[in-house]
């Protein structure tokens, strides 16, 4: 099973990924990164730059779907997505997942063939925004368990999820300037 926790803190009057916890079957260990230029040994960093936000909203999303399914409402079938044109959170990751950047790999991780595991994770329809449109980004898998704790609670149910979601995309708007 593919397994992802997200640790948020609180900021003033919004939230901010402060850690990942990831682990993969094609992984032989527990990735963990961490937010700001120095980590401790054996862990990755991230900056709280527009394509982690996108990542925080898009791993909610799929929180959400988490939640749905351990407590048998759902079985799993529904995909977590972002979709967007140009300045948007979904151009974010988009551009991101094209680019590779280190942040990815530290987050994610790569397999032992080299090849970026975040690749593996997420889809996309409309890739680079070579058509008219929006670009989509998804998770397909439904074994894709993500929690998520803020300030060391972990958060359960739909609502409180969602109210985490909106706070993540009022930040990130606030951020990209919409």
């Amino acid at each position: 099973m593919i397994k992802m926790i997200l640790s948020f803190v609180t900021t003033q009057s919004t939230v901010a990924l402060n850690q990942t916890m990831f682990s993969h079957p094609l992984l032989g260990r527990r990735l963990v990164s961490v937010r700001g230029t120095t980590a401790p040994p054996q862990a990755g960093t991230f900056r709280w730059s527009s394509g982690v936000r996108a990542v925080s909203v898009l791993l909610t999303r799929q929180a959400i779907i988490s939640d749905a399914c351990r407590n048998g409402h759902a079985n799993g079938d529904v995909a977590a997505a972002i979709d967007g044109h140009g300045d948007s959170l979904a151009a974010s990751l988009d551009y991101a997942l094209s680019k590779q950047p280190l942040w990815l790999q530290d987050m994610f991780g790569v397999t032992p063939h080299g090849k970026a595991i975040s690749k593996l994770l997420f889809r996309r329809m409309n890739p680079d925004r070579k058509r008219p449109g929006p670009v989509t980004v998804f998770i397909p898998n439904g074994d894709f368990d993500v929690l998520i704790e803020v300030d060391g609670e972990v958060l359960q149910g739909e609502s409180s999820l969602r109210h985490l979601e909106g706070r993540l995309l009022e930040s990130a708007l606030q951020v990209m300037g919409a």
